[in-house]
């Protein structure tokens, strides 16, 4: 569909509106219309992958600015560029452009906001990525919105309004996946770190833009370990589940309760695979929460239901059971015993450990986790 409409719209998109509309600096057209929409629609399918926003965000802080920069050049030498702007910015024929300079300076504002949140940290396990290279991928983007801020000075001569409106549009969503991420957490429950060491922090944050997780997990978080090389698993293509550093790492009680489900029939599956159930162990702590354990090694329990466990004892090992294509551990508080699809989680807030930020902003609790942060318990 999307490849469909981009044909149809390349020489729709070289055509001017017909009539007086050539005398106007605000226009509609018809070209602009369907690139506005599939812009959209190409925004919508990126978006559909919640949590891996890397793509959205490469096509707006990378393919976006350098199609715009070789656009300009190339109607730089037809003269129809408009450099006014950068000599009179207020001059009142002018003004269209500026306010359409001010609506793409908000967007690429929001669009920072996303990077320094951890909008790209994704990636780095996606793609293997160690920590110098996913600084150059980082870099890049950065770089990519600034290009961006300063083609808005250098705009078209026609101020195109469907493209302003979805700009606008784009600009408020991110708004709206942005505020959750400033605030507290309300009521959350505090735990121990349920793991030994430092851990990369791959999914978790109140957004959809870098929290991957479905919405009835949207507090869960994803623990993976980062080995000497700075990448999950020292293999290449074809590592085994041996070269994962977490694979068989201890899992920990993250607090006092009660056991009160255990699954622990599921084989782990070969990386880069998924299962259809995850061996998990699920722990009542009381006040109606619980706390679910997932992707746990097949056969490494030590515990069973009925058991009452204290903070630091060891329940299993790390695996890599049931719908992951990697080692890592699933942690959620949920409402129910339920060993999946509970109605239900809540924030989570650590204690005894030592956190790294991924991003930069916006500001939070210290003790919440988000993703591309590093998570370190202390030793007691």
């Amino acid at each position: 569909m999307i490849t469909a409409e981009a044909v149809t719209a390349d020489p729709l998109a070289l055509q001017e509106s017909a009539g007086g509309a050539r005398d106007r600096t605000i226009v509609v057209t018809k070209g602009s219309l369907i690139l506005a929409l599939l812009g959209l629609a190409v925004f919508a399918y990126l978006q559909h992958d919640r949590g891996m926003w890397h793509f959205g965000l490469a096509a707006a802080c990378v393919v976006v600015p350098l199609a715009l920069a070789a656009s300009r050049v190339w109607r730089a030498r037809r003269g129809q560029v408009e450099f006014g702007l950068l000599r009179h910015p207020l001059r009142r024929e002018l003004r269209p452009h500026l306010v359409q300079a001010l609506n793409i300076w908000l967007y690429c504002v929001l669009l920072g906001g996303v990077l320094a949140a951890g909008g790209l940290q994704s990636s780095r396990i996606l793609f293997a990525l160690n920590a110098a290279q996913f600084d150059v991928v980082r870099a890049t983007f950065a770089a990519g919105l600034i290009v961006l801020a300063g083609l808005a000075l250098i705009p078209r001569r026609r101020v195109y309004a469907a493209t302003n409106v979805v700009v606008a549009l784009l600009s408020g969503f991110l708004v709206f996946q942005l505020l959750p991420l400033a605030d507290s957490p309300a009521d959350p429950v505090v735990l121990d770190s349920p793991l030994t060491g430092e851990w990369f922090v791959f999914n978790s944050g109140r957004s959809g833009l870098i929290n991957g997780h479905a919405p009835n997990e949207g507090n869960a978080i994803d623990f993976m370990r980062l080995g000497a090389n700075g990448r999950t698993h020292t293999g290449g293509a074809g590592a085994s589940l041996a070269d994962y550093a977490g694979f068989g790492s201890p899992l920990l009680a993250p607090a006092d309760g009660r056991i009160v489900g255990v699954t622990d029939d599921q084989v782990d599956t070969p990386p880069g695979t998924n299962g259809d159930h995850a061996n998990n162990l699920v722990l009542d702590i009381g006040g109606g929460r619980y706390v679910s354990m997932a992707h746990l090694k097949h056969g490494s329990m030590t515990v069973r239901v009925g058991d009452l466990v204290r903070r630091g004892q060891p329940l299993a090992t790390v695996g890599n059971s049931g719908h992951t294509n990697e080692p890592h551990l699933h942690l959620q508080v949920q409402d129910s015993a339920a060993s999946s699809n509970a109605e239900r989680t809540y924030p989570m807030v650590f204690r005894n450990v030592h956190i790294t930020p991924g991003g930069a902003w916006p500001w939070r609790d210290s003790r919440e986790l988000r993703s591309g942060d590093l998570v370190r318990a202390l030793v007691q």
